[in-house]
């Protein structure tokens, strides 16, 4: 079962990022580093799609100044900081690329396409793969892979596209890729390509592995920020005629993925390391919204208004690893009310304190056993929105689904995956609470969300290494961990440029590839200089006769057998 997800990014000239540098986008992805290594670059390039989509005006290609990533221009975000250019000269900007994958329903493809069957297409456009979706029984959708690539520049202070490349692959029918290009060639002024076939006159040429060549002669492109869109004018363009063939070969190939990428940027949950101060006093809102903010400030609201409704999660306590066995799967997506869910995922992050809401008519309180928002500590304020973002990310929130699933009957209902990206969710969490974690995450991560998560904390990553070391040789979770669970290492050259490594789990808890600096063996080091401290104390100090007391008396026995 494949749904819509984001499978990887890749930036380039961004910011500490020189060269292309791309990393995998799993289930969950842990994301380490040292401070100012670019760890939050990554999460960054994905914050400036997200904020461009949500901006109202779609002729912005890039928003620069919305509330999740702000700069004064383009050059803010480029490696090296260049220096603004000359009157009508451009400034190389930042590359960002998006790899997804998504089904296409060809039902839609045939309704937007305006033909009653793919078998016309597949003829005229020599396209036999899509001869395999006619016919009794044959399915109503198929599986691609996409690759969106975004080109940018400044010039006269003012960010543009430089163009944009989109690859489509159909792998269970056809190794072809198709290849769509957008250049902008002057003030706007956009040359299209299709398969490297160059466009004239304001048309689109396009090919195919049979050579043939036909033209969009009544064709023009318009964006949605950095979506482009082709339109053909069907009064002027014969419903039989190669050209009309092609541009239904866009609308199944193109069209429905770039929506699905579109929804998928612009819907992703994020959660910055910054919380506010808890409120002895909320103020209900006036609309029934689902965001929670960026520093969960809305997270009270939420709560407030979704209390009663359902979510679906697998229950973190589940995954310890003499629970889980192959036949942990046949119930292991419970639905609960979100304030129920909420108070079963604190419990498993050791809050025993249940959570209430307490409703004043004018406003309401949240308590924590009896006491007040503000008097439980900083902890508790920085877990409440982040347990209450993984539920609220659940695809199937508040459906009528209320029963508990399997993990394939959830999947099956849901059409594509929700996406969060955390900012060091172990802020001002104790150590214990910060090892779980890791188990909250993998539950999240099973029950189709995606996460990626920046982070300092040891804790959470040895958490991981335990779950995987724990686990039973060749059980589930053993299997899902190892193929599920990527961990990211962020560094710098001497040169100031960053650069990867990429790392999976290994069957005893170890990385694949070698162990990063300064993360894993901090604790580890640190234990071994207050050892080697205390031996170097207990020396001195016998060397002055005052550190050992001497009884008198016969030496005991050992008690040890030999």
């Amino acid at each position: 079962m494949h749904q819509a997800e984001l499978t990887s990014l890749a930036i380039e000239n961004m910011k500490s990022f020189k060269e292309r540098t791309e990393i995998p986008i799993r289930p969950l992805t842990i994301i380490i580093g040292r401070n100012n290594s670019g760890k939050s670059t990554l999460i960054q390039s994905l914050l400036l799609l997200k904020q461009t989509l949500q901006e109202p005006r779609k002729s912005i290609p890039l928003h620069l100044s919305g509330p999740l990533l702000q700069a004064l221009n383009l050059r803010e975000l480029t490696f090296g900081w260049p220096e603004a250019a000359a009157s009508g000269e451009a400034v190389l900007g930042p590359s960002i690329e998006l790899a997804w994958q998504c089904f296409v329903k060809v039902s839609d493809v045939l309704d937007s396409s305006r033909r009653k069957s793919l078998g016309q297409i597949a003829a005229i456009g020599r396209s036999p793969w899509l001869m395999r979706l006619q016919g009794e029984g044959a399915p109503d959708r198929f599986f691609v892979k996409g690759r969106l690539c975004i080109y940018t520049h400044e010039k006269e202070g003012v960010a543009h596209l430089r163009g944009l490349q989109i690859y489509m692959q159909v792998p269970e029918h056809s190794s072809e890729r198709y290849k769509l290009e957008v250049i902008n060639h002057e003030n706007e002024k956009w040359r299209i390509f299709w398969q490297g076939v160059e466009s004239r006159n304001i048309t689109v040429e396009l090919s195919t592995q049979s050579n043939k060549k036909g033209t969009f002669e009544y064709t023009d492109t318009h964006f949605d920020h950095f979506i482009p869109y082709l339109n053909i004018d069907r009064k002027r363009v014969r419903s039989n005629s190669i050209e009309r063939v092609w541009h239904d070969l866009y609308l199944i190939l193109f069209a429905q993925p770039l929506e699905d990428l579109k929804e998928l940027v612009k819907n992703f949950s994020y959660l910055s390391a910054q919380r506010i101060s808890p409120q002895f006093m909320f103020i209900p809102a006036t609309t029934d919204q689902l965001d929670m903010g960026v520093s969960g400030e809305f997270a009270a609201q939420v709560l407030y208004r979704r209390q009663n409704d359902v979510v679906h999660f697998v229950p973190p306590e589940s995954l310890m690893a003499d629970v889980v066995s192959e036949a942990w799967q046949e119930s292991s997506i419970l639905a609960l009310p979100l304030r129920d869910a909420v108070n079963q995922i604190m419990r498993s992050l050791a809050v025993e304190a249940p959570l209430r809401v307490r409703d004043h008519g004018v406003g309401f309180q949240l308590l924590f056993g009896n006491a007040n928002l503000p008097h439980v500590g900083r902890g508790l304020n920085g877990l409440l929105p982040l347990v209450e973002l993984g539920l609220l990310a659940d695809p199937l929130r508040f459906s009528p689904t209320a029963e508990s699933l399997t993990l394939e009957e959830y999947a099956e209902k849901c059409a594509s995956c929700s996406h969060i990206f955390l900012e060091e969710p172990e802020a001002h969490i104790h150590p214990k609470a910060a090892n779980r974690l890791a188990h909250y995450f993998v539950s999240l991560a099973m029950a189709q969300r995606r996460l990626m998560v920046e982070t300092h904390s040891d804790h959470l990553v040895r958490g991981l290494r335990r779950m995987a070391a724990q686990a039973k040789p060749g059980s589930f979770l053993e299997k899902w961990l190892l193929d599920n669970v990527v961990i990211i290492h962020v560094s710098q050259d001497a040169q100031g440029c960053s650069q990867v490594e990429t790392s999976q789990l290994t069957v005893e808890g170890d990385l694949q590839e070698k162990w990063p600096a300064d993360f894993m063996d901090a604790a580890t080091d640190e234990e071994s200089e207050i050892y080697f401290a205390k031996l170097d104390k207990n020396d001195a100090a016998d060397k002055h006769g005052s550190a050992l007391i001497w009884e008198e008396g016969e030496e005991p026995e050992s008690e040890v057998m030999l």
